[in-house]
């Protein structure tokens, strides 16, 4: 299946309440170009990988805005300046897992998602997604690699398996309890939210946004009762607007579900 941002305008989306169970849907199993929403796989793989004991949050990495790219002939990338994060360590510099897991979500850093991508390995990211029945996601290449992309290869996802991943972040089912409040404490300081700018005053939220021409997307667990146990979770996608677009629809898609479902 091809994931693509161009064609007719789309919104999708999923609403989950807090037990997971989807209350309202719409286009949820339509794969489309990840963008930066495929970080949240990430976060989860390294949790996960966290809760089993092979990473600690804690042990330091050597970091490099340099990485292999995706497209093999050993050619590396490094990300365009327009995209770079100014605020990752130098080259050479070190950085704890549990860091650049914040860099990865707060600020969405390319760079520090590509260093946790090489710590990981292609076989712990496959092997979450499966666990966890992703089946509209595949994680094919780093973030910035321009010659992977134009050799095919894309990360994608859906609106469905983007609420599944944040439900099984921050449910406190899929993760243990320690590795459960670092996934709400990271997701709570996203610096780029959508849907969260609706929720009411003193709610509790975590997010992941993210963008790339033709595609806007936003993915929120959020409780307005401020309890993160609680939370609801609602991933909304679009295809085919801009920027500015993308974020009045989803924002709009936010406020009525909220309206609709989760009026108290």
């Amino acid at each position: 299946m091809s994931a693509t941002g161009d064609g007719e305008p789309l919104v999708a989306w999923v609403l989950l309440d807090p037990a997971g169970t989807s209350v309202s849907e719409r286009d949820g199993d339509v794969v489309l170009p990840a963008a930066s929403t495929i970080k949240l796989v990430v976060l989860l793989a390294l949790l996960r990988a966290v809760d089993d004991g092979t990473i600690t949050l804690d042990r330091s990495v050597t970091v490099s805005s340099t990485t292999a790219s995706a497209a093999g002939g050993g050619r590396t990338i490094r990300p365009d300046p327009e995209d770079a994060d100014p605020e990752f360590p130098p080259d050479g510099a070190e950085a704890t897992v549990a860091a650049l897991a914040g860099m990865m979500i707060e600020r969405s850093s390319n760079e520090a998602t590509n260093v946790l991508l090489d710590l990981l390995g292609a076989m712990r990211i496959a092997d979450t997604v499966g666990a966890h029945g992703l089946g509209g996601t595949v994680v094919a290449r780093k973030l910035g690699d321009v010659p992977a992309q134009r050799a095919g290869l894309e990360n994608r996802t859906s609106a469905a398996d983007l609420a599944r991943t944040m439900h099984a972040l921050v449910a406190g089912r899929a993760l243990s309890a320690v590795s459960t409040e670092f996934a709400r404490a990271v997701l709570a300081r996203q610096r780029f939210p959508h849907i969260a700018r609706e929720l009411p005053p003193g709610s509790w939220w975590g997010s992941k946004s993210g963008w790339v021409p033709g595609v806007v997307h936003d993915v929120a667990a959020f409780a307005t009762d401020g309890e993160a146990a609680d939370a609801s979770v609602l991933a909304v996608c679009t295809r085919g607007l801009d920027e500015a677009q993308g974020d009045a629809v989803i924002r709009s898609v936010g406020s009525v579900l909220q309206s609709c479902f989760l009026t108290r």
